[in-house]
């Protein structure tokens, strides 16, 4: 290691970070050179729990590895539960599963764009996002009982129905929030303080994401046209036709942009 770089240690407890991750970041100056990751600090041994509760009780576990996504992990539960016991959920079901899974993904973008907001110290554009998803939130409650972890899937279908009272809301706060996300859209594209922090930084090119095995927004931001919805559907989603958003730019203003068109195919 030369002598003029220095050495910042992150973590594993930082405001920072939403887990416990540790970096030690190599840094000239404001410019990045290295950085050394230490993971593993968030094992919970969900897998060993897994092993003394019965089918039932664990989609309660598997839905609290993450609370951002919670919709997601008894998605992916319930439907391997049903293709061992040879059950196939009515089709309203699987549809009800498809609306809860993309809600969950409006409010997870949301969630992430207020962060990246609030990092590069954009206070009021975070503000603004969290106050959009808080009305999303308060659709997702009506509809599913729960704010963050909806206990809405079961093995064989899902809780309850979507109620034309529901519905009227729901449908209300998507046309509200397809309004703030070209928005969004917009400052994004224009703001010099979001471009000076995005463009050209935590560049991850396209070969380097499909080595790596990036997935999801980061896989697409950096042009790799991947998609689990589409290349292997579960719930509706080989049922519903839909865009799968991609840039090529490989930064993190590409990812950011990624999130922003995803809300919007959503709705």
């Amino acid at each position: 290691m030369c002598s003029e770089y220095i050495e910042i240690p992150v973590g594993p407890q930082h405001p920072a970070l939403k887990e416990p991750i540790r970096f030690v970041f190599r840094i000239d100056g404001e410019i990045v050179v290295g950085v050394e990751p230490r993971l593993g600090y968030a094992h919970r041994g969900i897998e060993k729990l897994a092993e003394s509760r019965n089918y039932v009780q664990n989609i309660y576990l598997f839905e609290r590895v993450c609370g951002i996504c919670s919709a997601a992990h008894t998605t992916c539960y319930v439907e391997a539960v049903e293709r061992l016991l040879g059950l196939d959920a009515p089709p309203r079901a699987r549809y009800l599963r498809t609306i809860v899974h993309e809600l969950n993904r409006i409010h997870s973008h949301l969630l992430w764009f207020g962060i990246l907001a609030h990092e590069i110290g954009f206070d009021t554009l975070f503000m603004y996002a969290w106050r959009d998803r808080e009305l999303l939130l308060d659709v997702v409650e009506a509809l599913t009982g729960n704010r963050v972890l909806y206990a809405y899937n079961l093995i064989g279908g899902v809780r309850h129905d979507l109620t034309p009272q529901v519905e009227e809301s729901l449908r209300k706060v998507l046309r509200y929030l397809r309004e703030r996300a070209e928005y969004y859209k917009k400052v994004v594209e224009e703001d010099k303080l979001i471009r000076a922090r995005t463009v050209g930084v935590g560049m991850l090119s396209k070969r380097d994401a499909i080595a790596l095995g990036a997935v999801g927004p980061t896989a697409r931001g950096s042009g790799v046209d991947t998609d689990v919805r589409r290349d292997d559907p579960y719930a509706a989603f080989d049922e519903v036709d839909f865009n799968v958003v991609v840039r090529d730019e490989g930064d993190a203003y590409a990812k950011t942009m990624v999130r922003i068109g995803e809300i919007v195919e959503s709705i």
